[in-house]
């Protein structure tokens, strides 16, 4: 393997341990009722840029985040 090679897999290695990170601090950055609204205004932007004339999107939660079980 060459210099380059080695050099170019160490910096794939070290981003995707960044976005790790990152997505870590995000994770514990947001407190709960922030996720669900951001998750639904997320969801909001997605469908006007796809062009759906419907209703709003919204996030509907599941049964695990409820604490029931399945």
């Amino acid at each position: 393997m060459s210099f380059k090679d080695s050099l170019r897999q160490t910096m794939r290695a070290l981003r995707r341990r960044m976005d790790q990170v990152n997505c870590s601090l995000a994770e514990k950055a947001l407190p709960g009722d922030r996720k669900l609204r951001v998750s639904e205004l997320s969801l909001q932007r997605k469908a006007r840029d796809a062009g759906q004339k419907g209703p709003p999107l919204r996030v509907v939660e599941g049964r695990k985040s409820q604490g029931e079980a399945p």
